[in-house]
């Protein structure tokens, strides 16, 4: 992937992703032919202000955590009702990193599982 490209990629998705792992995403993209990027650049990657949004509107029903991919939480999380809503309010200010860590995860798994590539340790 071109060095172009990489950049587009990172203003676009900043808000996707932990800021203090952009140069690690920047790294793996480097790595990445073509083809390879254009499956990483179009993973469906969870809009955190979206997350967010549901997290305040419907937050106690779970599905703000069944949608970064934390299932049994948001069954749990459903049964108890948002736990008393206490848990709900906590996932007001928690959420967004959250999101933004499940979209790091799924762009780390798709990049490892990449054949002949050498996987860069996480600081």
């Amino acid at each position: 992937m071109n060095e172009n490209d990489i950049i587009l990629f990172t203003i676009n998705n900043q808000n996707k992703f932990p800021s203090h792992r952009l140069s690690i995403i920047k790294e793996r993209l480097k790595g990445m032919t073509s083809q390879e990027s254009i499956i990483a650049t179009s993973l469906d990657y969870q809009d955190t202000s979206m997350i967010i949004c549901l997290s305040v509107l419907v937050g106690y029903l779970g599905i703000d955590r069944m949608m970064i991919g934390q299932v049994l939480l948001g069954v749990i999380k459903l049964i108890t009702c948002g736990g008393c809503f206490i848990w709900t309010i906590i996932d007001w200010f928690i959420i967004g990193n959250l999101t933004k860590e499940y979209n790091y995860n799924m762009f780390m798994s798709y990049a490892n599982n990449l054949p002949n590539k050498a996987i860069t340790p996480e600081p």
